[in-house]
């Protein structure tokens, strides 16, 4: 879980093409290698087997293929909303909104984010990294009865994976939560955090300045930029465009 504490930033671009190049250690150069069309990719994650990425855009979950020799990327599969993403055809559901996308530390898992409805989606990897199987989606729950708008239609633009842990720590402009894989293979949210609102720890969370001007105090956040996890995993760093850095402590399990 999550507590809030109080206190730089950089932004993200969309390419047209993802360009790869060698690097030469002994004549200290940089050689183009390939160019694929990553004009659907918004983000992009690798796994730790060296071979296999992972990209997301246009309402579709890319997986890429690493040539060992040269590391030009291809193309091996694409999966789009609504296809059956395991045996028993459970339709995908959340990659129409799909911003962003972590592998964890153990490369077990293959989490996608995105903005409004099905926030998270899990993809299992265990057992073929080239063929995500779909184990399910959470629908962020809201601390509140009735929570703004901005926090339905908010983006989420960082997500860091827990160091041991099957859990995530999704960032967005205006809240953060949890996730996490359970023994069964169950997804399910277990944070919510929000400006001013108290953490479950009973400590208020600070109403930090997110650059959207007075209307931020009834519906805060809507200019965050970037997220970090620090090597230990026990804090999380959400950076903000005035720049302004909020620290999360991480509870539990790491």
């Amino acid at each position: 879980c999550l507590s809030a504490d109080n206190t730089a930033p950089t932004e993200t671009m969309t390419a047209a093409t993802f360009d790869t190049y060698a690097l030469d250690f002994e004549n200290d150069t940089l050689a183009f290698v390939d160019t694929l069309d990553g004009s659907d990719f918004r983000d992009i994650a690798a796994h730790g087997d060296g071979t296999h990425m992972y990209a997301v855009g246009q309402g579709r979950l890319f997986v890429l293929r690493r040539d060992a020799e040269n590391g030009a990327l291809s193309l091996v599969l694409a999966l789009s909303e609504g296809d059956g993403g395991d045996a028993s055809g459970t339709a995908i559901e959340g990659l129409m909104d799909a911003r962003t996308l972590a592998v964890d530390k153990r490369n077990r898992y293959l989490f996608v984010f995105g903005e409004q409805g099905v926030r998270t989606l899990v993809f299992d990897l265990r057992d073929d990294p080239a063929h995500p199987r779909f184990l399910g989606g959470v629908r962020v729950r809201f601390s509140t009865s009735a929570p703004p708008v901005a926090y339905q239609r908010d983006e989420c633009y960082s997500a860091q994976v827990r160091n041991t842990a099957a859990a995530v720590d999704v960032l967005c402009a205006g809240f953060a939560y949890s996730v996490e894989v359970r023994p069964d293979g169950s997804v399910r949210q277990t944070e919510f955090l929000a400006p001013s609102q108290r953490d479950r720890f009973g400590r208020l969370v600070p109403l930090y300045d997110s650059g959207c001007g007075d209307e931020c105090v009834s519906t805060p956040g809507t200019s965050a930029q970037v997220g970090l996890a620090s090597p230990d995993g026990k804090h999380l760093y959400a950076i903000y465009a005035k720049p302004q850095v909020v620290i999360f402590e991480r509870v539990g399990s790491l």
